[in-house]
């Protein structure tokens, strides 16, 4: 075996073990970042968080939080 192989054997057979995974947050993660980048920033910081709000929700949680929403 390689160096590196030996020496972080035990993460790489606990990853094939845990079925584990942080990829929806990664996800998430991107496409917030993504908004930033098409805005080039917003003048309202509030209009930014309505549109992750718009990206992220299904249309059903949208209306249920929208019409209560207060700033």
């Amino acid at each position: 075996m390689l160096d590196a192989t030996k020496k972080y054997i035990k993460g790489i057979k606990a990853a094939f073990e845990n079925n584990a995974s942080n990829g929806r947050l990664e996800g998430t993660n991107r496409r917030i970042k993504q908004i930033g980048r098409t805005a080039y920033g917003y003048a309202n910081s509030m209009n930014y968080f309505y549109r992750i709000r718009i990206q992220l929700h299904n249309k059903f949680v949208l209306k249920q939080q929208f019409l209560t929403f207060k700033v």
